[in-house]
C-alpha cells in the first residue's frame, strides 16, 4: 500500500500530511507480491487509531474524517468520525450506520475536498 500511496501523491503530496499509517507490501526478489504487513490498526483497530488521532489533536469526533473503501474500514464509524467511502470495494458502502458520506467513484483526490470543507449539497444519506 505504501507504494501505491508514493505513487498516487508523489513526494510533494506526502509532504501535505504529518504522517500516513498503511500497510506495507513486501515484494519477493522478482518483483512479485510476496505478503502484506498490516498494521496494528486494520480493520477493529481502525477505531482505536482515529480515537488516538482525535485525542492527540484535542479535537471533537465531528471534527474528523476518515476515507475508506473497504470491508476493513467499516469499524471506523465507531470512533465517531465522519466517515466516507469512495470507490467501494467488497462493500456497498450505502450502509448509513458505518459511512456519513458516499462517493461511488472518484478519480481524482480533489473530489474529497467538497467532503472535508464546509458547503451546501454534500452528497449524504441525510
Amino acid at each position: 500500500m505504501d507504494d501505491l500511496i508514493e505513487m498516487v501523491l508523489k513526494r510533494e503530496g506526502k509532504a501535505l500530511f504529518e504522517s500516513i499509517k498503511c500497510n506495507h507490501f513486501l515484494y519477493d526478489r522478482n518483483g512479485y507480491l510476496r505478503s502484506i504487513q498490516g498494521t496494528e490498526y486494520d480493520f477493529e483497530g481502525k477505531a482505536d487509531f482515529i480515537r488516538k488521532v482525535i485525542e492527540e489533536n484535542q479535537i471533537q469526533p465531528d471534527e474528523c474524517i476518515f476515507i475508506g473503501n473497504s470491508d476493513n474500514d467499516i469499524w471506523a464509524h465507531e470512533s465517531g468520525a465522519k466517515t466516507l467511502v469512495v470507490n467501494p470495494h467488497k462493500i456497498s458502502g450505502m450502509n448509513r450506520t458505518e459511512w456519513k458520506y458516499y462517493l461511488e467513484k472518484m478519480d481524482n483526490l480533489n473530489e474529497i475536498i467538497p467532503f472535508i470543507l464546509p458547503y451546501e449539497g454534500k452528497t449524504t444519506f441525510e
